[in-house]
């Protein structure tokens, strides 16, 4: 595999990973077949290195998931190697499952988004900064897995930040957090900016529904977004609210 300039690619086996380890030994013969498409992944803000993660099962001829015996989990990924062309790359990541029976990672994502009265501020598409943001959030939730991800969009300015952020709720469907972003109240003049309350506030909300942690749910990726076009700004007379 060829990669151009300096940017690094990284792969990563995810999901159910029933690998031909030890399947030589127990004389059945199979194929891996991959459970969905590879697709490059820009995780962008958190890291400026993309990656490529698969999924994979062990299977009969006849279609039908094979067991196989694999190494401890915190050791699985080392003994993965996947070779691309004559470069050898080792998965930084991996994890098991067996049969149909998978551990379901998903994605749960806070956005905090401004209603300053700068955000009615006009860019150059005719938008709305507002509009524009709003836009960026319905597009952000295309691939939404009902009942697996998790997603929650809180407004926020310079009045009742702490306690706008803590009422939070954390949508289970996609229509759900479309109506969300919908019902995002409109930016008004009086407004400001209670940021650095917005972002502690936030990651204090954030870090109790990521414990928030079902039997069969891996680790979910995990998602703190802060939409804003300016720093803070809190009068003296705002200090307890922002």
């Amino acid at each position: 595999m060829k990669v151009r300039g300096r940017r690094q690619i990284v792969y990563c086996f995810t999901a159910v990973f029933l690998a031909a380890v030890a399947v030589r030994a127990q004389n059945v013969s199979g194929r891996l077949d991959f459970s969905d498409s590879i697709r490059m992944v820009d995780c962008d803000p958190a890291s400026t290195v993309p990656l490529l993660p698969a999924e994979v099962q062990y299977r009969r001829c006849t279609g039908r998931a094979l067991p196989a015996q694999l190494p401890a989990p915190e050791k699985l990924a080392e003994n993965i190697s996947v070779q691309v062309g004559e470069q050898a790359v080792t998965p930084f990541y991996a994890v098991a499952s067996a049969g149909d029976k998978q551990a379901v990672r998903g994605r749960v994502a806070l956005v905090l988004i401004d209603i300053s009265g700068s955000m009615n501020s006009r860019i150059a598409s005719g938008q709305t900064r507002f509009e524009a943001a709003k836009a960026a959030l319905s597009s952000f939730l295309d691939g939404f897995q009902d009942g697996i991800d998790r997603f929650a969009v809180v407004p926020f300015e310079s009045h009742q930040v702490e306690s706008t952020i803590r009422a939070a709720r954390f949508a289970s469907t996609k229509q759900e957090a479309l109506q969300q972003i919908q019902a995002l109240p409109q930016p008004e003049s009086r407004n400001n900016t209670g940021l650095y309350s917005a972002v502690a506030t936030g990651l204090d909300v954030f870090a109790q529904e990521l414990a928030k942690k079902g039997k069969d749910t891996a680790s979910p990726e995990a998602l703190m977004v802060l939409m804003t076009d300016g720093r803070t700004r809190c009068s003296r007379a705002m200090t307890r609210d922002c």
